[in-house]
């Protein structure tokens, strides 16, 4: 059984064990409603860079392919969960499992830009009068193709190992996040614990200022990733350990939704995205005004 096929599964066995078709269906649309949420705003944030030139010229390249790898997310989740909901008696495994590793190349890309936005405003804080010079255009748009075609490796590598099921899946995403999460940590630490050093130079008689825009901007970021998907790995890890050790406690039917549930939770930090990365920039905002005004 793949993994895709067992969350499935999962929602139809608690819910018959926590009220039925009716506690099936509400498990079902939550994940439904995230998968929308995920979509629609960050579709919403491609389609206004593709027809909006000034939002184009104000939006960094590596800002859109993280929109474009959570709308991917979003559509995918949206998409499978209907398919499974509607047609519970039809569920084919080749479907299921192609969108499950969709997801799963979106996740893996949208991971990856994180850490390449954390590199861009590294380069651009310590080298700012190298940064024209090392982050061209061309160096953004390859850094984006390396980054979607290692997800697309570890995408297919999931689906290669899907029909000997046997917790790659797990394994490899607990990897990738572990890989992004020590980058983040690393790369905000480092530019987090320097603008705080030389705040404290520049305003020490000043203790009472609140932190700087720029630094609510990190703090945001990485507290937004790890707010949302630091409970998945928690209980990921758990249940790596307990089916290391052949523990029968890992096909507890509640752990097993706390695993399932902790994953959807972690794709609302692609609705988090949407507002840290560009809805908070000015030309989204006139964008949003004008939007307002005229309805």
């Amino acid at each position: 059984m793949t993994e895709a096929e067992r969350n499935t599964s999962t929602f139809s066995s608690v819910g018959d064990k926590f009220g039925g078709q009716n506690s099936t269906s509400i498990q079902f649309g939550i994940v439904i409603s995230v998968g929308i949420c995920v979509f629609v705003f960050n579709g919403c944030m491609v389609a206004s860079f593709v027809f909006v030139r000034q939002i184009r010229k104000a939006t960094d390249a590596l800002i859109m392919s993280l929109a474009c790898a959570d709308t991917v997310m979003g559509f995918a989740l949206f998409i499978n969960t209907t398919y499974s909901f509607l047609f519970p008696q039809q569920i084919k495994a080749t479907v299921t499992m192609a969108f499950f590793c969709t997801m799963q190349l979106a996740t893996f890309s949208s991971h990856f830009s994180h850490v390449l936005i954390a590199l861009d405003r590294f380069v651009s804080i310590f080298l700012p009068l190298r940064y024209t010079l090392i982050v061209t255009l061309r160096v953004k748009y390859c850094a984006i193709c390396i980054a979607w075609l290692c997800a697309l490796v570890l995408a297919i590598q999931i689906f290669l190992s899907s029909k000997s099921f046997d917790f790659k899946g797990l394994f490899t995403g607990f990897a990738v996040y572990l890989i992004v999460c020590v980058h983040l940590i690393a790369i905000y630490g480092r530019i987090g614990f320097t603008a705080f050093a030389q705040r404290r130079k520049i305003q020490a008689t000043d203790s009472g200022e609140v932190p700087s825009r720029a630094m609510q901007t990190l703090g945001k970021i990485l507290g937004s990733f790890l707010f949302f998907w630091f409970p998945h790995s928690i209980a990921t890890s758990y249940f790596l350990y307990l089916y290391m050790n052949d523990d029968p406690r890992q096909t507890n039917f509640v752990f097993v939704l706390c695993l399932v549930y902790t994953h959807i939770f972690g794709y609302l930090n692609s609705v988090a995205n949407a507002f840290i990365y560009a809805w908070t920039t000015s030309a989204y905002k006139e964008l949003l005004g004008k939007i307002c005004r005229w309805s």
